[in-house]
């Protein structure tokens, strides 16, 4: 195996020398190269996808440029699913091609001849290592700009398939030295530059410091390695019209780099809370925090009366402009009395991401609030879009219960305030409402409600708990405050205050129970332990 590997390292050497020692000499720097756009949509690659401007290419990769460390700016071309910088990197401070690179920090680079300005015209030169930033993970960022890496082997065969027969002259800028049109010494075999990607024969330097092949050839590291001593690199020539296969170089010469883009994700987009809830109305939004690698072409907010809403299933939905940031949402159309489901999106050419959802419940049109007691440090609101009827409720002292309305409210009997107890109640005109309490909301839209009961517990009382929630119809109650001593009183009622299930249980801490015979849509379990009661909302799917 070792002689094996001595023989290709001698091949290999000896491909480069006489590559350094051809013909070709006296080579000049040429500060003019062919910058022509993608191929013509009648370009024939035999029966292989044609490489042709979109709008979707100008719309995004062709159409910006991107920056390097250093602050130089590079173009960008699109050629089938891939995005590549439209020039060779030339990011880095120059030193002596006599001196190899190293890792200290500083991005270096060789120019050919040690000439700045043929870095600037055919890009740097850069050793496997440096350029890897003294990673050995394949497509790592290197010393490309974020967002980008070092291609690796698959992505040039990949670029050769798209651009299809003749790859490598269609990937060569065209023209020639001799002609003075060009950089490519002549005949610069079959080049067109259809694909737009603009390559440059920037030459080689070796582990001696010698500079060879400017104007011949372009050779493009990978990010993939070979043994401990070489790394793979693809090859365009003047005489010739192919991207070679994958060669591999001693890590210690200096090649050319061209970075490619990563691939590109959905978007990553956040759910802002509702507010300004009405029965309505409600306002609501989001926050793109990545494009994933592509410009944001549509975000907004999406609704409906069932879980995870999407852009083509949805009651409800907004379109708040384009790009990174955050938007505000207007809700409307609303039912009253009605739990929502909301979503922010945004959408990239990748696809569309979601939010994570948020549920909320519209303001009723009626409310009526029935066996209700307010305890003490516990402050209270309910809102009704039209009537609040009231009944039956006692608020404590130190407790306070407020009712806002945007018609009527009716105080009716066995309501009742002790000393240093507070009731509110008051009429809007400018929707003024305070937050929502918990009331049972139908999830059916064919029963949507026109009157809801509510109970109401303190807060700061964890009595029991439920699960699962949401449910097909089983759940199990988990009583956490109570004395096993004490009678547990269970009650179940619907959206419209029918107590669907009573039930007197004793002495243990946990119950099983089954709402599968009833309808689809939300259930109040309450619960009372002596001089405790709790109230949980429970979902039927």
């Amino acid at each position: 195996m070792k002689k094996a590997i001595f023989t290709s390292l001698i091949l290999m050497a000896a491909f480069f020398c006489t590559a350094q020692n051809g013909s070709k000499t006296n080579i000049s720097v040429i500060n003019h190269a062919d910058r022509s756009g993608l191929a013509d949509e009648s370009s024939s690659l035999n029966g292989k996808e044609k490489i042709k401007p979109s709008a979707s290419v100008s719309s995004v990769c062709g159409a910006y440029t991107v920056t390097d460390a250093d602050g130089n700016v590079y173009s960008t071309v699109k050629i089938g699913d891939q995005c590549w910088m439209g020039e060779n990197l030339r990011v880095g401070i120059m030193i002596p091609g006599t001196t190899n690179q190293a890792n200290n920090g500083v991005i270096e680079k060789h120019c050919y001849g040690d000439l700045l300005s043929n870095c600037n015209t055919y890009g740097g030169l850069y050793q496997w290592g440096e350029l890897m930033q003294y990673s050995g993970q394949p497509k790592t960022q290197g010393i490309c700009p974020a967002g980008w890496n070092i291609p690796a082997s698959g992505d040039f065969q990949w670029l050769g398939y798209l651009v299809g027969d003749s790859a490598g002259g269609k990937l060569k800028t065209t023209g020639t030295i001799e002609g003075g049109t060009g950089l490519w010494y002549a005949p610069n075999t079959m080049a067109t530059n259809l694909s737009g990607f603009s390559a440059v024969p920037g030459g080689w330097k070796d582990e001696s410091g010698n500079f060879g092949n400017l104007g011949q050839n372009a050779f493009f590291y990978t990010s993939e390695g070979w043994w401990d001593c070489c790394a793979y690199f693809r090859q365009l020539d003047y005489n010739g019209g192919y991207l070679n296969n994958a060669s591999w170089a001693m890590r210690s010469r200096s090649l050319s780099v061209r970075c490619i883009k990563n691939a590109a994700t959905l978007s990553t987009v956040s759910t802002s809370s509702i507010s300004g809830i009405t029965a309505t109305t409600a306002f609501g939004g989001g926050n793109v925090t990545g494009d994933g690698g592509e410009d944001v072409t549509a975000r907004g907010v999406v609704w409906s009366t069932t879980p995870n809403p999407t852009i083509t299933s949805y009651v409800g939905i907004t379109s708040n402009g384009t790009g990174l940031g955050a938007f505000t949402s207007n809700l409307t159309a609303l039912a009253p009395g009605t739990i929502y489901y909301v979503r922010a999106y945004a959408t990239n050419s990748i696809g569309t991401a979601y939010g994570l959802g948020i549920e909320f419940m519209t303001m009723p049109s009626i409310l009526t609030v029935s066996g209700l007691t307010i305890n003490s440090g516990t402050d209270t609101c309910f809102n009704a879009a039209q009537t609040i009827n009231v009944s039956n409720i006692t608020v404590k002292t130190g407790g306070s219960a407020t009712f806002i309305s945007g018609g009527n409210i009716l105080l009716q009997t066995a309501t009742k305030v002790e000393n240093g107890g507070y009731l509110k109640a008051s009429i809007t005109t400018n929707s003024s409402y305070c937050m929502l309490n918990k009331s049972a909301i139908t999830l059916n839209e064919e029963e949507l409600p026109k009157e809801i009961k509510t109970a109401e517990m303190n807060e700061a009382v964890a009595l029991f708990a439920i699960s699962p929630n949401p449910t097909f119809g089983a759940f199990t109650l988990k009583m956490i405050d109570f004395e096993t001593t004490q009678i547990i009183h269970l009650e179940v009622y619907s959206m419209m205050g029918e107590m669907v299930m009573q039930s007197k249980l004793f002495g243990q801490r946990q119950y099983d129970f089954d709402l599968s015979g009833r309808s689809k849509g939300v259930y109040f379990i309450r619960v009372i332990s002596g001089d405790k009661m709790g109230v949980e909302k429970l979902i039927k799917q």
